[in-house]
């Protein structure tokens, strides 16, 4: 049930039986001397930030048939490994928040959505491979994963929403596909290392503060319809209008 293991902090590992389907809200909230976990494939609801603050936790295996993760990992600070199942559609608030180990994770092409803040602060991350399943990125859902190096968004995403990659500021390369017709506020925000962008035709509005402190920005050619609103860009960056 809920909170079954919370602050259980001596707990160093424990076998899910097949029998178990359901792992409640925060069952193993704080238990910081946890260093693996296997979910086996007879779960098939994990309650919201079931393992908090687990912060021994290396190692996480899901064979479970679950369809969302929610806060799930969230401050999980050594967590380097965890497999997502390929049941997982959409991976909500604060999944993997903090996660400041991880330095890959495969997100399996069944997932349509990645919420808010799911890798916030994941600070080794330095790569990330979308699926073209992938329609929704909500907000800050990458914001100070200051090792990813380079985005590819698929041509299945709308909209860039706010803070979206803010304090990335190691990305290099972002591709955004003519799907794209709104890039939310702050979603690039001090980004530092950011010396390139290409604007698609489709872009209707770059919103406040979007690429602000991206001083490496020297130039950025945007379509003659889009809407930038205040300090979007650097004032050293020249805009050129197509």
């Amino acid at each position: 049930g809920d909170r079954s293991f919370k602050e259980c902090t001596s707990l160093k590992e424990i076998l899910i039986p097949s029998s178990v389907k359901i792992i409640g809200k925060y069952a193993f909230n704080d238990c910081i001397s946890l260093k693996e976990i296997s979910i086996p494939s007879s779960v098939t609801s994990i309650g919201m930030y079931a393992f908090l603050g687990c912060e021994s936790l290396t190692k996480a295996f899901i064979s479970a048939s679950i369809s969302s993760l929610e806060g799930t990992f969230s401050e999980c600070k050594s967590l380097k490994e965890v497999i997502i199942p390929p049941s997982v559609i959409s991976l909500l608030n604060c999944a993997f928040n903090n996660c400041s180990s991880l330095e890959k994770i495969e997100i399996p092409s069944s997932v349509t959505t990645i919420g808010n803040f799911v890798f916030n602060k994941c600070s080794s991350l330095q790569q990330i491979n979308f699926p073209p399943s992938l329609n929704k990125i909500e907000i800050g859902a990458f914001q100070d994963c200051s090792s990813l190096k380079q985005i590819e968004i698929p041509s299945s995403v709308n909209v860039i929403n706010d803070f979206t990659f803010m304090g990335c500021s190691s990305l290099l390369f972002v591709k955004i596909p003519s799907s794209v017709t709104s890039i939310g506020m702050s979603s690039f925000f001090k980004c530092h290392s950011l010396s390139e962008i290409s604007i698609p035709s489709s872009m209707i509005s770059i919103g406040v503060n979007a690429f602000k402190e991206c001083t490496k920005l020297m130039k950025v050619k945007i379509p003659s319809k889009t809407n930038i609103l205040l300090d979007a860009f650097p004032k050293s960056t020249v805009i050129e209008r197509f």
